[in-house]
């Protein structure tokens, strides 16, 4: 290297020199007269230019997850990370505020606080619809990169509960359940009862609504069994259907329960051919109820009057067991010839039995808190076939009982807009719509 360019190369050190120490006096000064400034670089005194010598700020978040069920909540963490030399409002929306809500709507983060995580609520709403949806939240602020968070919004599982085990016995009185929903649909559920069993009829409740507003309050499910050919307790699916909904069946025992009376003389004193009156012991027409006089012999007791409740009365048979109100509903008193005879439909026949439960401040008719409508054969049980005239049946211990039919709890297995009633003109049964208005009489045991 020649002496002219040995001076030049010089030149170049000395001056470089020279910029560094300026440069670095500028800096201590700096930080000296700005301590707590947070800047990630350094200003030159007398310049414009800003050097940035940390990471740029980032939206940092934590506990995310991706998945709500209609209904809940979940909630993220938001901090910023690098340096920051100023504040920054973080702004959040979303895709869809019909179907999520959030706790904030904007976050502010300062030089003090920006690395101090801050928590946002992010609650999935019940809406009307049944399907699952998918919504995005925005993070945004100015100088920073946007972040996106997908949530998968998913429909709620509901439950159906049932306050008690589901047993029921074989030709029995009927079992009813209440019924709830678990949680609130936010929409109409119908709901529909069945089961795979001829021997189980859903009497009330086969199909129920449920909606935001009736969800929590319980809904009537009534169950009756039939008797069958065997000996056996028998477990049966009461298979439930319905939108979004986690028990598709329930485990049903029908406990094997035989119900019978006591065979009772018919009182029957005249034989018959096809036709006509004839002579009893005749060979062509043998074992007759007039022949044969099986059975035992009816006994009642009563009107009885209540020892708590002087104006209930009612008749005992001492036979069966069976405690009848006295009179037909309407009507009181120990002869029955005080009020009018009230005539219902087959399902108001059933709750004005149930209602004398209700009677004297809960505690019951006459004292008894059983009462309901009857089954055929235990209407068939008080008849007096012997009668010549109507009404078939002994007036001394019920009376004013009036030559018509009264409703029987049985409803026809074959069409269940029907039920059995019993015609006190000759004491025969028949079927009949149970929208129609007949007599009722109330029985217990």
């Amino acid at each position: 290297m020649n002496g002219s360019n040995t001076r030049k190369f010089a030149k170049i050190i000395i001056g470089l020199v020279l910029v560094f120490v300026f440069v670095s006096s500028c800096f201590v000064k700096s930080k000296f007269d700005n301590p707590t400034d947070g800047v990630g670089g350094f200003l030159l005194e007398g310049l414009s230019l800003v050097s940035i010598a940390g990471s740029i700020p980032k939206i940092s978040i934590s506990n995310y997850s991706k998945y709500i069920t209609e209904g809940s909540s979940t909630s993220i963490s938001v901090k910023l990370i690098g340096n920051i030399n100023k504040n920054y409002e973080i702004k959040l929306k979303s895709s869809n505020n019909e179907i999520i809500s959030l706790s904030e709507s904007s976050i502010l983060f300062t030089t003090l606080n920006y690395n101090i995580e801050k928590n946002i609520t992010i609650t999935a709403k019940i809406d009307t619809n049944l399907i699952n949806e998918n919504i995005s939240i925005l993070l945004e602020s100015e100088d920073l990169e946007k972040v996106e968070l997908l949530y998968e919004i998913s429909e709620r599982t509901l439950t159906i509960n049932i306050d008690g085990a589901l047993e029921i016995d074989e030709y029995y009185f009927p079992s009813s359940y209440n019924l709830t929903l678990s949680e609130n649909p936010g929409t109409i559920i119908n709901i529909k009862f069945t089961t795979d069993s001829n021997f189980i009829l859903i009497s009330k409740g086969s199909q129920l609504t449920f909606d935001q507003n009736n969800w929590n309050i319980s809904q009537l499910l009534t169950l009756n069994g039939f008797a069958d050919n065997n000996s056996l307790d028998d477990e049966i699916s009461l298979n439930i259907s319905g939108q979004n909904l986690k028990n598709s069946f329930k485990k049903l025992i029908v406990k094997d329960t035989f119900y019978t009376l006591p065979i009772k003389k018919t009182k029957i004193i005249s034989c018959y051919d096809n036709t006509l009156l004839i002579n009893c012991a005749n060979i062509n027409f043998p074992n007759q109820d007039a022949d044969i006089q099986s059975g035992l012999t009816e006994s009642f007791s009563g009107p009885i009057q209540s020892s708590n409740f002087s104006s209930d009365y009612t008749t005992r048979d001492l036979v069966s067991g069976l405690v009848w109100k006295t009179c037909s509903e309407g009507l009181s008193g120990n002869n029955c010839q005080t009020g009018s005879p009230l005539f219902y439909n087959y399902e108001d026949a059933k709750l004005a039995c149930k209602r004398l439960n209700l009677t004297n401040s809960g505690q019951g008719y006459s004292g008894i808190k059983t009462w309901r409508l009857p089954y055929i054969f235990e209407l068939e049980s008080i008849v007096d076939y012997s009668r010549s005239t109507s009404p078939a049946i002994n007036q001394s211990y019920f009376p004013r009982t009036f030559s018509n039919s009264y409703w029987s709890y049985n409803i026809h297995t074959l069409d269940d807009r029907t039920a059995w009633l019993l015609s006190f003109t000759n004491g025969g049964s028949l079927v009949n719509d149970k929208i129609l208005n007949y007599y009722v009489r109330c029985v217990s045991k």
